[in-house]
């Protein structure tokens, strides 16, 4: 038997093995061992499993004379072999006599071979137990079939892909190298060095919002030799990008696909290791290597009136040794696939928390602090991860940060758009500056303290890229966020830019507009068109120097007869009202 057919059914992806505790590696080594046993069983018998069979009569001696009757009447002996030879027994009368034996078991022999191959082929098929000749065969279809459901998860369409994705961004999690300079600043909490030769800024990125933000407003220009550093950061960004979409993805509260196949997986295993052991144990005493076969249940006797024989089972001493090494495998087997099924279901619903690994593996530079637990399939991959290895764990959790990966973004938007690039994009001498595409706000927007009106168009953005200190260097009269994602209104507008006279957040997912709106006493025009703006709206009439508001008629269908009211109130107030086609 081609035993490499069988690899098929292990787990062929190496990479697999970080997802494999010790429990399971335990399994496969010993299914793969009950296994080899079955075969060399298979083989043994083979070579060795032919019955030696020789014809018998039972010869009872009483009183000198002797008798046809069989010992116990176990074993039937032909009447008419012994009526015809009855010199045959009054050979071994003698030997009884002297040994104080009334019955003897006399062995003959077959007038030709052919008669013999007759023999132990009929009382092979006969006079074995059905169990001690298939012994070999059903040894090797329970090993097959505890290497089938032993690695049957790794196998199955739905859980192998996400298992397969999962380990492909765990790898690539702990082997991202993370050695170059500002990578290793911004992602591993090292030094900065020589990130401005003129400012000679040496304090580190994650000392603090303040600090990081004064660190970037001092630098002036990025080093030639950062190339390699930026392709780096964006790699990294890029991971925990995909990283993001593949939670998303496969952690769901109610979704246990995963953890429901592995644990059904471990039942099964319960269950065949189970029936393997109480069925190979029921007909253990089957095996035997002395058998009594009569030809004349079969068809008849062979000439010479020979129909009983006894046979030798050579190979059932063999059988019996490899029963009871199955037994020593086959026990633990099912002992821990019961580990396996209990720790399965005290998972099974249970969030993974990354707070242990924080504690331990926490640089003071590198925050995981913020990593939320997870849920569904996701949590359990994390479990049998954390089994594995902690360090792949922690690899994995930083990339998972959202912290980490802001502030990979600072760093990139840092490198690609310098202080240089940015004047020289301005214009009416510095104070105007228009953005388009960007996945964040860069950090040296604020060092252009000229600047007034600033406008970012299809941008992303999120509350996170308003950092109050940050905006505070800057002193803006015009701020246009137009198409940037934006979910509510950034707090970090009304209490920086007191000063502000426009404001443009058209073509976002704004829904309420916040009562501190009316800190902005110097606002004279206000766009919200293009948002699903419900809530709120009435604290606009506290603007007082307001004088053009932009509105589409989808605002205007969406509000309640109250809301319009306090609309029409603040169209009062406002005298100056321009309704912007929808």
């Amino acid at each position: 038997f081609p035993v490499e057919k069988l690899s098929q059914f292990e787990s062929t992806n190496p990479s697999y093995r970080i997802l494999k505790p010790w429990w399971d590696v335990l399994t496969d080594y010993l299914s793969a061992v009950v296994l080899i046993i079955a075969l060399s069983a298979g083989a043994m018998q083979v070579l060795q499993g032919h019955l030696i069979c020789l014809p018998a009569a039972e010869c009872n001696f009483n009183s000198n004379n002797v008798s046809h009757h069989s010992r116990n009447g176990s074993i039937p002996v032909s009447t008419s072999f012994v009526r015809t030879n009855r010199s045959f027994c009054q050979k071994y009368y003698a030997s009884a006599k002297n040994d104080s034996r009334m019955t003897i078991i006399a062995l003959t022999k077959l007038e030709d071979r052919r008669q013999y191959d007759f023999v132990d082929a009929q009382c092979g098929q006969e006079a074995v137990h059905w169990f001690a000749s298939y012994l070999p065969f059903i040894l090797f279809l329970q090993a097959v079939i505890l290497v089938i459901v032993d690695n049957f998860w790794l196998k199955f369409p739905k859980t192998s892909s996400t298992m397969d994705h999962f380990i492909k961004l765990v790898l690539e999690c702990f082997n991202s190298p993370g050695t170059c300079l500002h990578v290793s600043n911004v992602l591993w909490g090292t030094r900065i060095s020589e990130l401005d030769a003129e400012s000679n800024a040496t304090e580190d990125i994650e000392q603090g919002t303040g600090e990081r933000d004064m660190l970037l407003r001092n630098s002036v220009q990025i080093p030639s030799t950062s190339a390699l550093e930026l392709s780096e950061a964006i790699k990294a960004k890029t991971l925990c990008e995909k990283i993001r979409h593949f939670q998303k993805d496969v952690e769901h509260q109610n979704h246990q696909f995963l953890v429901g196949i592995y644990l059904a997986q471990a039942v099964m295993q319960c269950v065949f290791s189970l029936a393997s052991l109480i069925v190979n144990s029921c007909f253990y005493s089957s095996v035997r290597s002395r058998v009594d076969c009569d030809v004349g249940d079969i068809g008849g006797a062979i000439y010479g009136h020979y129909d009983y024989f006894k046979c030798s089972y050579a190979i059932a001493v063999y059988f019996r040794l490899t029963l009871n090494i199955f037994y020593v495998l086959i026990t633990p087997y099912f002992l821990l696939c019961v580990i396996i099924s209990a720790w399965t279901l005290s998972k099974f619903k249970k969030p993974f928390s990354f707070e242990e690994i924080a504690k331990k593996f926490d640089t003071g530079a590198l925050k995981l602090a913020d990593v939320k637990e997870v849920n569904g399939d996701l949590a359990f991959m994390l479990h049998l991860l954390n089994k594995y290895n902690k360090l792949y764990l922690y690899r994995f959790a930083v990339f998972l940060s959202q912290k980490n990966e802001k502030n990979l973004k600072d760093f990139i938007l840092l490198k690609k758009w310098s202080l240089d690039k940015l004047k020289r994009m301005t214009t009416e001498n510095g104070t105007k500056l228009n953005l388009e595409g960007l996945p964040g706000i860069p950090m040296a927007i604020f060092q252009l303290s000229k600047l007034k009106s600033l406008t970012l168009e299809d941008c992303t953005l999120t509350e996170e890229d308003f950092v109050s200190m940050a905006w505070q260097t800057l002193k803006l009269r015009s701020l246009s966020l137009v198409r940037c994602r934006l979910e509510s209104i950034p707090t970090a507008i009304f209490q920086n830019f007191e000063y502000l006279e426009t404001l443009d957040l058209s073509h976002n997912r704004i829904t309420s507009v916040p009562e501190n709106i009316a800190d902005l006493r110097y606002l004279h025009t206000l766009n919200i068109v293009g948002n699903k703006v419900t809530e709120g709206l009435e604290h606009i009439v506290k603007i007082d120097r307001l004088r053009k508001l932009d509105v589409d008629q989808t605002i205007d269908s969406q509000m309640s007869e109250e809301v319009k009211n306090k609309l029409e109130g603040v169209i009062n107030r406002v005298g100056l009202l321009r309704f912007s086609p929808p």
